[in-house]
């Protein structure tokens, strides 16, 4: 082999499309993505606040597809779903319903914690493609030093 040839600039797209495309037959992915909003919602609160009516409304809400937002991040913002999830944990938001195509990466939040997830997204420095939550969150990050973020309760309560 010539190693002084330049490296092949289709070689990493080609491995980039055998791995999407695994990672497309992955049942346990497509599984968190239909039912993965039935196990996040706050079932237990519902009732303890609302009782057996909040409940029901809880139950409606979800049955009908309102009880989740739906993002989509750019691929080329520069960070994997992974580190996505991860800065989200940071801040008690879980996300599902991982999904990718060529352009985005997708994946759902409880409803309630959206304007969270948006915010911390934003003020990341993260492009958000999916319809805005809250149009306000595009000024927060004006108010911060760029990359900046919040810190987390968990680092707040350890600092007391």
């Amino acid at each position: 082999m010539n190693s002084s040839l330049p490296p092949d600039p289709h070689s990493s797209s080609r491995w980039q499309s055998l791995i999407d495309a695994l990672a497309h037959l992955d049942i346990f992915d497509w599984l968190d993505s239909k039912l993965g909003v039935w196990f996040h919602r706050g079932w237990g609160r519902a009732l303890e606040r609302y009782g057996v009516m909040g409940l029901v409304k809880e139950l409606a809400r979800t049955a009908s597809g309102q009880g989740a937002w739906r993002f989509a991040i750019p691929r080329t913002e520069g960070l994997t779903g992974w580190e996505i999830e991860q800065l989200l944990a940071r801040y008690g938001i879980t996300i599902w319903g991982r999904w990718f195509d060529d352009e985005y990466l997708y994946f759902n939040v409880k409803r309630e914690q959206a304007n969270w997830a948006e915010y911390l997204l934003k003020r990341r420095g993260l492009s958000v493609a999916s319809a805005p939550y809250n149009l306000l969150n595009d000024l927060y990050p004006q108010r911060h030093p760029p990359g900046s973020m919040p810190t987390p309760w968990q680092e707040k309560k350890r600092q007391r």
